[in-house]
């Protein structure tokens, strides 16, 4: 589990390059590059690149960006010797525990909490918002200010984002283009 998030003394850094962390105890290093924002208070979605050193993925997940990077939109929950892997959007891994009927704490004390649900796997964190998982990728967050506060997250069949969006707003999206690579190179606003 890469602890390295908890009490730990952190270098930060920003430049016109992003916002670094870098964790003097383990060596992890966090870049995080702000592309773009749509809508506004609880309808905004924010979009951000991120470098985190640590980030381990299966080799069955790719984010399509490229070694250890991310969007902050692409999280992801698998399974690994009977444990749950929580990828958050810095590309934290928080491990869960088995606690009782399908439900699973994490290891870290965040306070979050998994459910099992046929194949829908849900995190609540001590708040009440709701991250949906299916295909071991995100695809819902539901405040839990209100249900209909609601963020969709859609993937094409090998598993690439392709667009995310407030439900309230369908028509004001973000979308993704890939190279004959398969790597992103366009995000385009809507």
């Amino acid at each position: 589990m890469d602890n390295s998030k908890i009490n730990q003394t952190e270098i930060n850094y920003t430049s016109g390059a992003g916002d670094a962390k870098l964790n003097i105890y383990t060596g992890r290093l966090v870049l995080e590059h702000q592309l773009s924002n749509i809508g506004n208070r609880t309808y905004e979605l924010a979009l951000t690149t991120v470098y985190n050193s640590f980030l381990e993925l299966p080799t069955k997940i790719n984010t399509h960006l490229g070694n250890k990077c991310k969007l902050n939109l692409q999280q992801y929950l698998y399974c690994n010797n009977y444990k749950y892997h929580y990828i958050d959007a810095s590309g934290m891994k928080i491990e869960f525990e088995y606690l009782n009927d399908s439900t699973y704490y994490d290891q870290s004390g965040l306070g979050l909490q998994l459910t099992i649900n046929s194949n829908l796997y849900t995190i609540t964190d001590a708040l009440g918002n709701k991250m949906v998982f299916k295909n071991e990728r995100l695809i819902k967050t539901i405040s839990c200010e209100s249900n209909q506060i609601t963020k969709l997250y859609e993937y094409d069949n090998v598993g690439k984002l392709i667009k995310a969006y407030d439900e309230r707003t369908p028509d004001t999206r973000f979308e993704f283009k890939y190279d004959e690579d398969n790597y992103l190179c366009e995000v385009e606003t809507y």
